[in-house]
């Protein structure tokens, strides 16, 4: 049997039209400083906005995505990516959508505040408490940060130079399904 081979990210959504579901808060707010700073693949241009003018959603349901997004004609393709921390969440377009839209998911497990830990050089330390302790409660036992969750604390806390940093970082300590994207993938 052969083993199938990942392409890489820029290659995978070349001439689509990109759709972001973010499943959360600091998902939102990475995807949001990312997209601003010129530092990644994605081409704006091809970045479908919601109502506000986000470069993302929120919505996460399929029928939700696909009642509010999929039934617009669009110039290419559209490539659905999920930023979530569960890498086999279930996500099935409807047939109707199967040949103009694709999903990709870009996982962050265990959780985005693993990066709050690595910027903050504590990744070792985490390490050992790992087990039996999530990411956001070391932040907020360990390194005092009780508001790890906020939007506002993120986009205060996040420089680009930082996040980018963390990105690579996480990609080089963390190892995801072959199959499956990192943030860092976002990055030139």
């Amino acid at each position: 049997m052969a083993m199938s081979t990942k392409l890489p990210l820029d290659a995978l959504i070349q001439n689509k039209m990109l759709l972001f579901s973010c499943e959360g808060v600091a998902e939102s707010v990475i995807i949001e400083k990312l997209l601003g700073s010129k530092r990644t693949i994605i081409d704006m241009n091809h970045v479908i906005h919601d109502a506000s003018d986000s470069p993302y959603t929120g919505l996460r349901s399929v029928k939700d995505i696909q009642r509010t997004f999929l039934r617009q004609n669009y110039d290419y393709d559209v490539e659905i990516l999920r930023i979530i921390d569960q890498p086999r969440s279930p996500f099935r377009l409807d047939r109707l959508y199967e040949r103009r839209a694709h999903v990709t998911n870009l996982v962050t497990h265990p959780e985005n505040e693993i990066l709050v830990i690595i910027k903050e050089k504590e990744f070792q330390n985490y390490q050992k408490y790992k087990s039996g302790l999530k990411a956001s409660d070391y932040c907020k036992r360990n390194l005092c940060i009780p508001n790890v969750k906020s939007a506002s604390f993120l986009e205060d806390y996040w420089d680009i130079d930082s996040l980018v940093s963390a990105l690579r970082e996480y990609r080089r300590l963390m190892r995801n399904a072959p199959n499956d994207y990192m943030l860092a993938d976002l990055l030139k």
